[in-house]
């Protein structure tokens, strides 16, 4: 490659980064545990009780209340520790698959910027030939 045109070495160069960024991106997707996911809440009108992005807007508080109005549960249910535990643990696993949504998407986008620029480089090289 030391005698290579400019444009194939720099083409060289991007397919190692972006491949190398995709394999970065898709590791800390695998690693989601150790990410510290910043709480956001907003209000939702018609809330999906089921969607994982709706969820991680919620605090544990309202997910509880949504729960009892939207399955009508009776008015006098009374919201206990294991309810709430498991409204925490359904919003934390709600942030992580955002998460790790985002970062599988960046990755799978990053490597096909790489598989286009090895395709070119190829295809220059042939062209050179």
């Amino acid at each position: 490659m030391s005698d290579a045109n400019y444009v194939v070495r720099f083409l060289n160069w991007l397919v190692i980064f972006f491949c190398g960024m995709s394999v970065i991106l898709s590791f800390f997707a695998l690693h989601s545990r150790t990410v510290k996911v910043k709480t956001r809440f907003k209000k939702i009108e018609d809330k999906n009780m089921l969607y994982y992005k709706h969820l991680a807007q919620m605090s544990s508080d309202e997910l509880l209340k949504n729960i009892i109005y939207y399955y009508d549960f009776p008015e006098n249910y009374q919201i206990d520790n294991f309810d709430v535990d498991l409204a925490v643990t359904i919003i934390a696993n709600s942030k992580v698959v955002g998460l790790k949504y985002s970062l599988f998407n960046k990755s799978t986008f990053f490597s096909v910027i790489g598989i286009v620029c090895a395709l070119i480089m190829f295809g220059l090289i042939g062209v050179k030939l």
